[in-house]
């Protein structure tokens, strides 16, 4: 029994190493999102300045390079987004293997749980049979 809490143990901890892998890459994809919004809203406000006459010439390069690092950002979601659905796998085969133990140590301490039934029943079994057998002789 020793052995099978040793290794939840030692699965639960891989499932939580797992997990944190996972949050950080979902923290790091919030905060691309974040810098793509923040982007979208300069250049949102950018074209309302290029609205008037002097800021007219500053807009195109501008807005090119906002929508170059937009691309950039998109594709870095991309990636990311292959190693979260990776991160993803790993957390679901580690919960799996986790469940696998812990559902063995149940089984475990089921069948320890009926021997000890089992032996206490034989006990009483003896000793109602002692007695009825003092009554009767």
């Amino acid at each position: 029994m020793k052995g099978l809490q040793s290794l939840i143990r030692l699965h639960k901890w891989q499932l939580e190493e797992e997990r944190k892998k996972l949050a950080r890459l979902l923290g790091a994809r919030a905060d691309l999102e974040a810098q793509c919004r923040r982007i979208r809203e300069d250049l949102a406000a950018e074209r309302k300045k290029a609205g008037q006459v002097d800021w007219l010439f500053a807009y195109p390069p501008y807005a090119a390079a906002a929508q170059k690092r937009l691309d950039s950002l998109a594709e870095s979601i991309a990636e990311l987004d292959g190693y979260i659905a990776e991160a993803e796998e790993h957390v679901s085969e580690a919960f799996a293997e986790l469940k696998k133990y812990e559902v063995a140590l149940e089984k475990q301490l089921e069948r320890e749980r009926q021997e000890t039934a089992r032996r206490e029943q034989a006990t009483l079994d003896e000793i109602a049979l002692n007695l009825h057998r003092r009554k009767a002789g």
